[in-house]
Parts: C-alpha cells; sequence; structure tokens
C-alpha cells in the first residue's frame, strides 16, 4: 500500500503548478468629507497604496493561494491631526478542491491588523455597512474564515454547507469617542473630549452556517430550500441567535439573463441583552431578489445591467446591534471594447427599526438623571445619523495592457437618520471624492496575476 500512495502522491506535485505574482495598487483622491464621525464637511485629500504579493500553487483538481496586502492610507487634514500614514496588514489564504466530479470544497482565510479612520470600515467589514467607525482612527484586529462543500447528490439534485466564522477586537489603548459640541448644547451630554462608549468598535465573534438543497428543473433552473442559522456576541451589549429558513428559485433565460429570488421568515432570539427593553426576541422576514441581463451587445460594445435588493436581519459591527435592514445596489456595466470600462453604481440602505444606544462608562451602563452630566443619555439622535446610507460611484477604467490599469472617477456617500425619523435628511452627513487610480501586477502565470487580491 505504501508504493501505490507514494506513487499517486508524488504524481499529484509533478502534476501541480507554482505561480508567484507581485503588484500594486494606488489611488489619489480629493474632495470634501468629515474629518470625523459627527464633523462638517472639509476639503480634503488622500493616498491610497496597496502593494502586494502572492503564491499560488494549481493542479487539476485544486488551487491553493496565499497572498499579503497591506493598505496604506493618509488623509489630510485628520482630526488627530496624524503625521504619518495608516497601516492595515492584510492576509489571506483560499483554497479550491474539485474532489470529485460531484464534490467540490472550498476554504478561506483573512486576517486584518492595523489601524483604519472612519471612512474606511468597508475595507475591512462589509462595504454595504450603515455605519461608520466611531472616531477618527482606530486600531484594530480582524480575522473571518469560510468553509463550503457541495455534494451532487444526483443528477439533479445537489446538498451545499457553507459556514464561516468571524471574530474582531480593538486594539486601542484608549477608546474614547469626542461628544461633538453641536450634539452636548442642551441635552445634558459629556463635554468635547469625554468618554462616551465604552469602546469604539466592540469586540464581537460570529460563527453561522448555511445549509441548502436544489433540485435543477430543465438545464436552466434551480428551486430549493435553505436555512442560515447564525451566532453573533457584541461584547458589553447582546448576545443574539438567528434562525432564517427560506425558499430559492434561480434560473437563466437565453445567454443573457439570470434571476435569483429567494424569501423566507427569521427568528431572531436574544439571548442576552445589556438594555433590558431589547431583551424581547423577534419575527421578521428576509428577501433577496437580483437579476442581471445583457441589455446590448454589438459592434464592440457591451453594456450589462444589474439589481440586488434584499431584506434581512443585520449585526452592525460598529454599534454592536441586530436589527431589520432593507437595500438595494444597481450598476450598469458598459464594456467599450477591450480597454474601456464604465460601470455607474447606485446603493441605497436603510435600518427599519430605530436603535436604542446605551451609554456605557467602564462596561457599566449609566442610569442616572438624564439631565445630570454624568447620568443616562439617550443618544438616538447622536447615533442615528448613519442608519441610512446611500452610495454613488462612477468608475471608469483603462486597461493599458494585462498587468496595467488605470482608474477615475467620482464617489460619493450619504448618511443620515432612520426614515421614520421626522428630522430626516438625506444629505445630514456626505462626502464627495474624484480620484484617480493606478494598478500594476506581474506574474508568472498567464494572466499576470489577475488572482492577485486588489
Amino acid at each position: 500500500m505504501p508504493g501505490p500512495a507514494c506513487t499517486l502522491l508524488l504524481a499529484a506535485f509533478a502534476s501541480s503548478v507554482v505561480e508567484a505574482g507581485v503588484g500594486a495598487d494606488s489611488e489619489v483622491a480629493a474632495g470634501r468629507a468629515p474629518v470625523d464621525y459627527a464633523g462638517a464637511p472639509k476639503n480634503s485629500a488622500s493616498f491610497t497604496v496597496v502593494p502586494g504579493a502572492g503564491v499560488r500553487r494549481r493542479s487539476p483538481q485544486s488551487t491553493l493561494t496565499l497572498s499579503y496586502t497591506p493598505r496604506i492610507y493618509y488623509r489630510g487634514p485628520n482630526a488627530l491631526s496624524v503625521d504619518r500614514p495608516l497601516v492595515l496588514h492584510q492576509a489571506a489564504l483560499t483554497h479550491d478542491w474539485d474532489a470529485t466530479h460531484d464534490i467540490s470544497w472550498t476554504s478561506s482565510a483573512q486576517v486584518s491588523v492595523g489601524q483604519i479612520d472612519y471612512t474606511a470600515a468597508g475595507v475591512v467589514f462589509d462595504e454595504t455597512i450603515s455605519s461608520a467607525v466611531r472616531t477618527s482612527i482606530t486600531d484594530l484586529f480582524r480575522a473571518t474564515g469560510t468553509t463550503g462543500a457541495r455534494f451532487g447528490l444526483s443528477p439533479r439534485l445537489s446538498l451545499n454547507i457553507d459556514n464561516s466564522v468571524e471574530y474582531t477586537t480593538t486594539l486601542d489603548d484608549t477608546a474614547v469617542i469626542p461628544t461633538p459640541e453641536a450634539v452636548a448644547a442642551g441635552q445634558g451630554m459629556p463635554g468635547v473630549g469625554q468618554s462616551i462608549f465604552g469602546s469604539v468598535i466592540p469586540d464581537s465573534f460570529q460563527v453561522s452556517t448555511h445549509p441548502s438543497l436544489g433540485f435543477l428543473i430543465g438545464r436552466d433552473m434551480h428551486l430549493g430550500t435553505s436555512v442560515d442559522v447564525t451566532y453573533q456576541w457584541f461584547k458589553d451589549t447582546a448576545r443574539y441567535l438567528l434562525i432564517s429558513p427560506d425558499l430559492f428559485w434561480d434560473a437563466k433565460f437565453g445567454a443573457r439573463t439570470t434571476v435569483s429570488i429567494a424569501g423566507g421568515f427569521s427568528y431572531l432570539h436574544v439571548l442576552d441583552a445589556i438594555d433590558t427593553e431589547q431583551l424581547e426576541s423577534s419575527f421578521g422576514g428576509n428577501a433577496h431578489v437580483d437579476l442581471n441581463t445583457v441589455v446590448y451587445r454589438g459592434s464592440g460594445t457591451t453594456a450589462t445591467y444589474g439589481i440586488d435588493a434584499s431584506l434581512e436581519y443585520y449585526f452592525d459591527p460598529i454599534t454592536g446591534t441586530s436589527t431589520p435592514r432593507a437595500g438595494a445596489t444597481t450598476r450598469m456595466l458598459l464594456e467599450l471594447g477591450r480597454k474601456w470600462t464604465l460601470e455607474p453604481i447606485a446603493a441605497f440602505y436603510t435600518v427599519l427599526e430605530t436603535t436604542r444606544y446605551v451609554v456605557l462608562r467602564n462596561g457599566v451602563p449609566v442610569t442616572a438623571d438624564p439631565n445630570d452630566p454624568d447620568g443616562a443619555l439617550q443618544l438616538d439622535a447622536f447615533v442615528a445619523n448613519d442608519a441610512t446610507l446611500v452610495r454613488l460611484e462612477l468608475p471608469v477604467t483603462y486597461q493599458a495592457s494585462e498587468g496595467v490599469g488605470l482608474s477615475f472617477g467620482v464617489r460619493s456617500n450619504m448618511r443620515a437618520r432612520p426614515l421614520s425619523d421626522p428630522d430626516f435628511k438625506l444629505n445630514e452627513q456626505y462626502e464627495l471624492w474624484a480620484f484617480v487610480g493606478l494598478t500594476i501586477r506581474t506574474a508568472t502565470s498567464a494572466d499576470s496575476g489577475a488572482w492577485l487580491p486588489f
């Protein structure tokens, strides 16, 4: 037995290819944006450089990729007058394995360690988060991992099991959030510079599993069911258990259009909460619609339109809460010949419930008279001005060669309190940037390192 096993192992390594790649992604931007979370917009400039290196081993059945892409970022002016760039170290490991024709396995792990400013939360967390980091700069450590397997149970029946885990903690020596003067005035809030929250980003841990069973109808249609089970822990605020079963349907119509629809319900069980008014568990709906279609193709031009909309329970990694959230993203991809690409994007997200935020002092909720400067504070008005998010982007890309790309365009973020708030106004806080970027990559692989995660 050892002889045949060694022979198979040597054959596997002999048929594998090891590739290496290096590159860099850079951007210079100018515009107007708040210096801190609650500040007014100011003329600003920033630069970002993301050098990277990676190695990939490919065989007929598997691909293993390791990459390191530190993010170097500087913005002026900034609230703390920091005269050096912020560095966020990012490392990723991915593995894809096709065990047999009917069994495949995909896994990934990412680690981020370093500093981000309040505008860069989407770099580390989901880019559609509706809240911003509550301070100008924060140190953090975040690790995420996913693994998923697909099993072909029959020619038409398949089982997918996807699992994920996340852990986030701050590395700040002190977690102090400046109190805006505009909010402090007349509301019994602490003076400017005093600590309002116990931490800028709460320590959190999440583990989730998502099994799904799909049935192939004809050649281009699937019907199935799935369930999402998630345990979420936020230090000092709450622990949740979310169970979300749904039904899904997806289909391909011709060579141009794909549609996916899913819907069901969600049960959020509050295991623990520092705010006793949030201990009540709740039911809600969940839904997702995704459409992609090629609306024009000809004369070297292709236009593809896409829209996705969702309703879900959302775990906010910045505020340490869970709340129903609705959102939609629409985009048009215009490919003009082989070198030019335009992709206008518009996204809208809003929470559907106003969240109460409990003020913590040394991890203990404050319960004194709110008229007392050292007393309890209802911070709905203070923290809710990012409950609604509108993101607009118009990026243009010119692919000079396979390994060199130039990009430029504009982007804007507008944040506001919930739509139900009588004082709602869309541009309560806004950012507007014009940018130009350059991406260069090279590798021993034929694709010039397109697999590097820039």
